[in-house]
C-alpha cells in the first residue's frame, strides 16, 4: 500500500519463458520492474509496480494487459473501488466526486469549476447517448455558454489547457465512464 494514498495493488511477479537454459520450456519468476520501459518507469515513479517486463511473451492473465498494466483498488471514503491500470472504473456506479479528486491528484491535476463543468457534462451526455462526446460536440454545446471565449477555437484551446494530454480520455476517466475508443 502506498503511504498516505490508500492505494493498493494486486502485487504479482511476471513469469516469462526462460530460453537461456538451452531453450528449455521452464518458467521462472522474474522481477516485476524494468528500468528500460518508459511506461514502467512512469508507474514506478507514482509508487506502482508494473507486472510485465518488456519482451515477455507470456499471454497476460485476467488482471493484466499487454501494456504492462494491472488492476488496482482504491479506498475512497471508506469504500473499495476497483479500476483498471489506467484508473478507469470497472463499475461506473462506484463514481463519486472523491474518486474524481483522487484520480485527478494521481494525474497531477487540481480540479476547478471549469473541470467540474466538463466532468458533469460528460456524465450527462453519456447517460443520454451511451457514448462520450467528441471535442467538436463539447465546443458546440458548451462554447456558447462561455462568454469569455470569443470563438469555438478559443474554447477548445481552453479545454486543452485544463486537460493537456488528451481531454476526451482524461475527462472520461474522471467522470467514471468507460475508456473512449479511438477514432477510426
Amino acid at each position: 500500500m502506498a503511504s498516505g494514498t490508500g492505494l493498493k495493488t494486486k502485487e504479482k511477479a511476471s513469469i516469462c519463458k526462460d530460453t537461456r537454459d538451452g531453450g528449455k520450456d521452464t518458467e521462472k519468476p522474474r522481477a516485476a520492474k524494468s528500468r528500460t520501459n518508459p511506461e514502467n518507469t512512469r508507474l514506478e515513479q507514482s509508487g506502482i509496480k508494473p507486472i510485465l517486463e518488456p519482451g515477455c511473451s507470456r499471454i497476460p492473465g485476467p488482471n493484466e494487459t499487454l501494456q504492462g498494466g494491472y488492476d488496482m483498488t482504491l479506498n475512497i471514503a471508506g469504500k473499495t473501488v476497483e479500476t483498471n491500470y489506467q484508473g478507469f472504473l470497472f463499475n461506473p456506479d462506484d463514481w463519486s466526486e472523491d474518486y474524481a479528486r483522487r484520480i485527478a491528484e494521481q494525474d497531477g491535476l487540481v480540479l476547478y469549476n471549469d473541470h467540474w463543468e466538463l466532468i458533469y457534462y460528460f456524465r450527462e451526455f453519456y447517460e443520454e447517448n451511451q457514448t462520450v462526446p467528441t471535442m467538436h460536440r463539447i465546443v458546440r454545446d458548451l462554447g456558447p455558454k462561455q462568454a469569455r471565449y470569443h470563438d469555438q477555437k478559443a474554447y477548445e484551446r481552453h479545454i486543452y489547457s485544463l486537460f493537456p494530454r488528451d481531454p476526451i480520455h482524461e475527462i472520461s476517466k474522471l467522470a467514471g465512464l468507460p475508456m473512449p475508443q479511438p477514432d477510426d
